[in-house]
């Protein structure tokens, strides 16, 4: 299998995009990142649909998907994009999880301030993800994009470096089974002035512990998506 690629699938065109591994600092020692030229195994990728609510933009949500396509290859995981088209929002609206608790698909809602209400989460929450249980799988996230522009005032990093770590931290919320949080980190509860420095260095990373981790519900998914498939097909005759 190749290197990861950044693909994203919508409206029947695939786009691929080539990602270099970024350059080492001194966070190769502390955190996780895959090794020059290492290939991704097969059953190591995911597919993560995205609902713009907020209307970002395709600009920067290409450069965000680009940036987290890259967070994650260093944590040995491949990422696909799905771009999903969103319903008119009127008074009252609120977006549901359309997926079964423990589907193989990843949803990531981004929402603009205007449906911050909807969820229980406290000024600072970049993001949301909910467990009905902890440790069991769930596959739907939501990340605040008004609350990520207001974040870039504090910080050199891109909006589009900011959306991506706060995807990347809603996706390892899901990943890794856990509404809990790390002491530093891309998943530190609430970033430090240090670690948007890392974000703008693009050098905030998952723990060596964390990928592993990753990886092992990356697998998980996977195959229950291939059990999945079959009786899919069959219903679709």
């Amino acid at each position: 299998m190749k290197k990861a690629e950044k693909k994203r699938y919508g409206f029947g065109v695939v786009l691929g995009v080539l990602l270099g591994v970024g350059a080492a600092g001194w966070a190769q020692s502390a955190f996780s990142r895959t090794e020059a030229g290492r290939e991704i195994e097969a059953d190591l990728r995911i597919v993560v649909w995205t609902h713009d609510y907020a209307g970002v933009g395709r600009g920067t949500l290409d450069r965000a998907e680009k940036e987290m396509t890259r967070i994650l290859e260093e944590a040995g995981i491949e990422t696909a994009w799905v771009d999903c088209p969103v319903p008119a929002i009127g008074p009252g609206w609120h977006p549901a999880n359309s997926e079964p608790v423990g589907s193989a698909r990843i949803h990531i809602n981004i929402v603009p301030r205007s449906m911050e209400a909807h969820y229980p989460v406290t000024r600072e929450a970049l993001g949301f993800t909910s467990f009905v249980k902890e440790g069991v799988r769930t596959s739907l996230a939501t990340v605040f994009y008004d609350r990520v522009k207001d974040e870039t005032q504090h910080t050199t990093a891109s909006l589009a470096q900011i959306l991506a770590y706060a995807i990347a931290h809603e996706l390892g919320h899901l990943l890794l089974r856990t509404s809990g949080h790390a002491p530093s980190g891309i998943m530190h509860a609430r970033w430090t002035p240090e670690d948007l420095v890392l974000v703008a260095c693009r050098e905030l990373l998952f723990t060596p512990e964390q990928a592993e981790l990753m990886r092992v519900e990356v697998r998980a998914r996977a195959q229950e998506s291939a059990v999945a498939e079959p009786s899919t097909a069959t219903a679709s005759k």
